[in-house]
């Protein structure tokens, strides 16, 4: 993220001014006092922007990988295996694509039905592990994509 920081004096105290584009792509403007006087302190503010500005970026990065990883929690299931199997084209031979295909779509019409969500983790893991008991044939692109999923979880919390 770009983030463009000013310090300006407002009342007689160093402001650092923050000019961003927000995920919309609208330009805004965020102040945020130093409290430090403008007279003799020119440096230390300088100091404190940087810090500010620091700051900032951490923030907006963290709460956009928040906002992301909440929208693949949201994901129903049979979605993100298509995005997988979509993922996976171009990284695998075609006739191993067209067997994952064949047997995701096989699984999709299972999912679809369940309304499951990634968040929905102890009724999804169950109903996995139902499935990979009952159809053995799927078991090991299943258990890749639980993998994956979990990796993806656990790095929510």
């Amino acid at each position: 993220m770009k983030v463009k920081a000013t310090l300006q004096d407002k009342r007689g105290i160093y402001q650092v001014v923050l000019s961003y584009a927000d995920a919309n792509g609208i330009r805004k403007q965020k102040w945020i006092s130093t409290g430090l006087p403008v007279k003799g302190n020119k440096r230390i503010a300088l100091e404190k922007l940087e810090e500010i500005k620091n700051n900032f970026i951490l923030n907006m990065e963290e709460t956009t990988n928040i906002e992301r990883n909440n929208d693949m929690a949201n994901k129903p299931f049979e979605i993100y295996m298509k995005d997988w199997l979509d993922s996976m084209k171009g990284h695998i031979e075609e006739d191993t694509y067209d067997s994952y295909s064949t047997v995701v779509y096989k699984i999709k019409e299972y999912f679809e039905p369940l309304h499951i969500r990634l968040k929905d983790s102890s009724r999804f893991i169950f109903t996995i592990i139902m499935l990979v008991y009952t159809i053995e044939v799927y078991h090991l692109i299943l258990c890749f994509i639980i993998m994956q999923i979990l990796e993806k979880l656990f790095k929510l919390q």
